[in-house]
Parts: C-alpha cells; structure tokens; sequence
C-alpha cells in the first residue's frame, strides 16, 4: 500500500495555559497541505522501518515504528509491517512530518488487515503517540482543540496557494513551549472569530490579516533569525506570512499561483521553499 501523507500548517495557533499535565491547552485552525511524505506498507512478522530522504532513527523512537506498537496494544493482535518513508516534509519546521507519518501507518494498516477500526478509535490510538496525529488523520480543515486530541471539521478551504519556507535550522518544540513559562500572553490571542469569518466566506484577504501564532514568541527568542525572514516574506506582499506550529517553517498565503511563484522566485534566502495548495485530506491511498 502505498500512502501520501500531507504536512500540516496552522492558520492560528493560541495558547490557552499550561494543564497540571505538564501539557499546553491550544486552540489552533490546522490545514492539510499538498506538500507531503510518501509511506509504503507491506505485511511483514516483525516491524521493519525504512526512512530515504532524511536522517531519522528507523527504531521505537519514531513516530511510525510507534504507530505499530500502538496498533498492536490497542487490538491485541500481532501486526507487523515493512515500512518504507520517502521524506519530503522538512525537519523541525512545524509541519508536522512525523505525525503525518504516524498517521498514514495507523490508516494503511487499519485498511491492510481489515481491522475495522472506526475514525473515532483511530483519533483515539493517535492522541496517545503524538498530539498532531488526530489532526493529520483528519485532514482538511479543522479546529484543533485540548492537547490536540479534539478535532471538529470545518468547511474545507478550496482557494489560495501558501509558499513555504524553511529555513537552514529547526525550532525545538519542547523549547518553544518552555520559554512562553511566565509570558502575559493576554494581549496576544488570535481574534477567534474573525479567522472563522474568514475562512467561512474563504475571504483570503481577511484571513491574510488575521494569521496568528503565539509560538512565533518563543521562536524569535530561541532563533532571532526568523524574525529577518519574515520580515523579508512580508516584503514580497503576500496576503500574510505566519510561522507554522513551533517553527522554523514560515508560509506566505497568496491569492493566486501567479503571486505564489513571484514570492517563490524572488525569495532568495538560504533554506527549503515549495509551493502548495490546501488540501482536503488526510491519509490518502495512491496504490494498493
């Protein structure tokens, strides 16, 4: 089986407080980009990981060889797998990478020995190994709530091109969340409901304006580089320019595939850009 497995960037991402947990409470629009991994799956005995295109552990330490564990423990059944990652997904750059891996494990192999596992079961088993994964196996459009295990579908986002960026370093998400102990952030919060206006009209404009991300205040402590790099982005004139989840990973929204690669040609600083559209999905099979 061979799956795409979508990045994800965030259109908001608020901070509510820190939980007794240890755990920050978010209130985040994530969206499904067409920037993605490609995750081959064959039945195997044990559990076999493979990763080309980047240098990540293949053991219990990644997020694909956990989505089997998980897999194994929640039904009680002795699932083995072969998996092959093709990376295209940056590191460290808040998009998610490891989750959408996550996610296209406990898709393929829910499909590859009919476990019949229902959305709702599976969103279940993912909060437990990452909090991004109930999102990345939803897909879409969503408000992503709690740790990020409450996810509710919003009306997909059909128009727009976002130029991603990622610079020559990553932001440490446990870091990010770490240096905001102490920050009054109630000047801060994302207005809520005019990013939903916005989205709900798709009204680029005003979504442009309203992009917001409280992590962007972590980041720029950790790495005052990426402050530069925004500011560069902004000069380009897109609609908005936010930093995706904890970072490094900046992306430029733009009415249109003309303005997407004037920024993208005209960005010439060091790093990864790609151009990508939103995406309605999560795990999406491409071969059986």
């Amino acid at each position: 089986m061979l799956i795409f497995a979508p990045a994800k960037i965030n259109l908001t991402l608020d901070i509510l407080g820190k939980r007794p947990d240890g755990y920050h409470e978010l209130w985040s629009v994530m969206q499904a980009i067409t920037l993605g991994d490609l995750v081959e799956i064959e039945p195997a005995e044990g559990i076999n990981l493979r990763v080309v295109g980047a240098d990540l552990p293949v053991d219990s330490t990644n997020i694909a060889f956990k989505a089997v564990q998980a897999l194994r423990a929640a039904t009680g059944k002795a699932i083995g797998a072969s998996i092959t990652i093709r990376k295209k997904i940056p590191l460290e750059a808040g998009l998610a990478g490891g989750s959408a891996d996550g996610a296209a494990v406990l898709y393929g192999l829910n499909k590859l020995y009919n476990l019949n596992l229902s959305q709702e079961e599976l969103l279940e088993i993912g909060a437990k190994i990452s909090a991004d994964i109930p999102f990345c196996l939803t897909g879409g459009t969503a408000l992503v709530q709690g740790i990020g295990e409450k996810v509710k579908k919003l009306p997909p986002l059909k128009k727009g091109y976002f130029v991603i960026y990622k610079p020559p370093f990553g932001i440490s998400t446990k870091e990010a969340y770490l240096r905001l102990a102490g920050k009054d952030l109630t000047k801060e919060h994302p207005d809520r409901e005019k990013i939903l206006k916005a989205l709900g009209k798709e009204n680029l404009e005003d979504l442009g304006k309203f992009l917001k991300n409280l992590l962007e205040i972590s980041a720029l402590e950790i790495n005052p580089e990426i402050y530069k790099y925004k500011n560069e982005l902004l000069n380009l004139k897109p609609l908005g320019v936010l930093m995706s989840g904890s970072g490094s990973a900046l992306f430029a929204l733009t009415e249109n595939l003309k303005k997407a690669k004037e920024i993208y040609y005209q960005l010439t600083l060091p790093g990864q850009k790609f151009i990508v559209r939103p995406y309605a999905a999560g795990p999406t099979c491409l071969k059986l």
